[in-house]
This record gives C-alpha cells, sequence and structure tokens, in this order.
C-alpha cells in the first residue's frame, strides 16, 4: 500500500463501525473511495482457526481447500479494503469551459447593455 493507503487502513482497524472513507488526493487530482473488507463466517472457512483443518478439509495441516495455511482471523477482522479512484480531470475540463460559457454571457451581456 502507499501512504494513503496505509493511513485508510490504520483509520478502519482502529473504528470498526467506520464503514467508508474518502478523501482528495491532490497529487492525483482524484478522489479516492475506501471500504473495509471485514472477514465473514463464511470467511473462516479458509482464514479461520487452522484446528478446523481436519473437520473442514480433511487435512491436519491446518491448511484450507486451496493449500493455503489458515490464518487464525476472527470474524469481524480488518482483511483489507477496495479502493476505488475517480480522475477529477474531466469535471474539470467541464468547469471550466462552464466558467468560459457563463463568463462570455456576462462579457456580451454588459457590452449590450453599455451600448443601449
Amino acid at each position: 500500500p502507499d501512504t494513503v493507503e496505509e493511513e485508510v487502513l490504520s483509520l478502519f482497524a482502529k473504528d470498526s463501525d467506520l464503514k467508508e472513507h474518502s478523501q482528495f488526493d491532490k497529487g492525483r487530482n482524484s478522489i479516492r473511495y475506501f471500504r473495509p473488507i471485514r472477514l465473514t463466517s463464511e470467511c473462516m472457512m479458509c482464514h479461520g482457526d487452522p484446528a478446523t483443518s481436519q473437520e473442514l478439509w480433511g487435512n491436519r495441516d491446518g491448511l484450507d481447500g486451496t493449500g493455503h495455511r489458515m490464518e487464525n482471523l476472527k470474524v469481524g477482522d480488518l482483511y483489507g479494503a477496495f479502493e476505488v479512484l475517480q480522475s477529477l480531470d474531466a469535471a474539470d475540463q467541464r468547469a471550466a469551459q462552464a466558467t468560459y460559457l457563463g463568463s462570455g454571457v456576462v462579457l456580451v451581456s454588459v457590452v449590450l447593455a453599455c451600448l443601449s
């Protein structure tokens, strides 16, 4: 994770009630939107207690069905986050066009008002 992603993961880790986070990234001229990935009871089949591997997967090695080590995590543990990046370049371009158009309309109106 980059610095922003690390900070957001830290926020999610500190506050289990936090459901989303967004912030403006000036360097990328974008909005960064995050949602935490918290483990559910279904996730425990692969990420739960390694002692259950015999019951769930038929092995005594603490491995899940794909052969990876079970991590002994709990329901509700933070496992990561989804991130969506939305560039603001197109919105900035549309705002600039609207500003230029509006300025032109005002300028024409002022000139016409002065001529009358």
